[in-house]
């Protein structure tokens, strides 16, 4: 029996649904990473040093924002403390 050749055109679509699998996935990865330094920022903002307190405010109020919501209260706390407002700026373009 003759071994049946692999169509290079099958291949070449499993590679790209691989490759656009695997950075979907870090794309995801690198989001909720941003959103999980905000939920830690923000907590420990109002709640330092961090206590029971600090886990019950996390999950009644911070887990309910969305993530536009986070995004709007970091920027009031870094209008508050009054933080280099060029580099606050260039941190929340970033994370948008």
């Amino acid at each position: 029996m003759e071994k049946e050749k692999e169509n290079p055109n099958l291949k070449h679509s499993y590679d790209f649904v691989n490759d656009f699998d695997r950075k979907r996935g870090l794309a995801i990865n690198m989001a909720l990473s941003v959103e999980n330094h905000l939920d830690f920022f923000i907590s420990n903002y109002f709640i330092r040093p961090q206590n029971d307190k600090t886990f019950f405010f996390d999950g009644v109020v911070i887990q309910r924002m969305t993530f536009e919501e986070k995004i709007r209260l970091f920027e009031e706390i870094c209008k508050r403390e009054e933080f280099d407002k060029k580099r606050d700026k260039t941190i929340i373009q970033i994370i948008r």
